[in-house]
């Protein structure tokens, strides 16, 4: 297991800042925007007014803090271990995110998200923990993050695409996350388990192939080239896409697909909303 140090110089290499930096500037300017976080930002209109407080934890730099204040929220916070992300979140958004979620002490909020960070995290119970001690009464917490009981982990085993050291350290099953949060005074209110886009599906089977090939799991950043790296985020103009703040609705057959997915719980993404009780 790596140490703070390590994942902390990890997290701020400028390549691997630059790489996740990329992808996320490329859905923003994406004609995929409008389907980022439906399923979260659908969770958080159902549960929440447009006056309470939400804090977004791992919040990379803004882009679902961005789609909440279209919908209209406007009390909205979030944190970010990357300081490249951190100044460009304040470049991008206007948004003064913190550094360390362990930086909040005495503030409360109606709702906490974590979308894609628990796999991260060198200590994710007690980071959920005190996370959930920033909740007020009846407070929401949404967590998303990889299902290690996912027909693509079925599929794949040693060679699955989500085996990235130092980049996910743990791996849960929906029934591992659900006995935490209950053991923790939480209510499930709602789950699901999502289903990867076809872009996202090529994506994870040409990297089984390249696992399969190279007969071990591709864990380095040295494919990432700097230059072109930077030269591709150097050419997305930075600024904020436009957009409407309607979610977009389901056709009937994917929304019968995801049902199904959800149901058998075999999905790429576990995700839960959970009530502090």
């Amino acid at each position: 297991m790596p140490d703070s140090a390590v994942l902390d110089m990890f997290y701020n290499d400028p390549i691997v800042s630059n790489q996740i930096i990329l992808e996320r500037l490329e859905l923003l300017y994406s004609d995929n925007f409008n389907y980022l976080f439906n399923y979260e930002l659908g969770n958080i209109q159902k549960f929440l007014s447009k006056e309470q407080s939400v804090l977004d934890i791992g919040s990379a730099f803004g882009l679902f803090l961005y789609r909440l204040s279209l919908l209209g929220y406007k009390n909205i916070h979030g944190c970010e271990i990357s300081e490249k992300q951190r100044l460009l979140s304040k470049e991008l958004f206007g948004y003064s995110l913190l550094g360390d979620l362990y930086d909040i002490a005495s503030v409360k909020y109606d709702c906490i998200t974590m979308l894609d960070v628990i796999e991260h995290v060198k200590d994710p119970i007690p980071f959920i923990q005190y996370a959930a001690d920033l909740l007020n009464k009846n407070g929401y917490l949404l967590i998303s993050t990889i299902n290690f009981n996912s027909i693509h982990f079925k599929v794949a085993k040693t060679f699955w695409y989500g085996f990235t050291p130092p980049r996910h350290l743990y791996y849960f099953t929906y029934r591992g996350i659900k006995k935490c949060m209950e053991n923790r005074g939480f209510q499930i209110v709602n789950k699901s388990t999502a289903i990867l886009s076809r872009g996202g599906i090529r994506t994870r089977f040409r990297s089984f192939l390249k696992n399969i090939h190279t007969k071990q799991v591709d864990t380095s950043t040295d494919y990432w080239n700097r230059e072109k790296l930077e030269k591709r985020i150097n050419s997305l103009k930075i600024r904020p896409k436009q957009d409407t703040a309607c979610l977009v609705r389901e056709s009937v057959s994917k929304r019968l697909i995801r049902t199904l997915v959800a149901r058998l719980n075999i999905g790429d993404t576990i995700q839960i909303v959970c009530r502090k009780i």
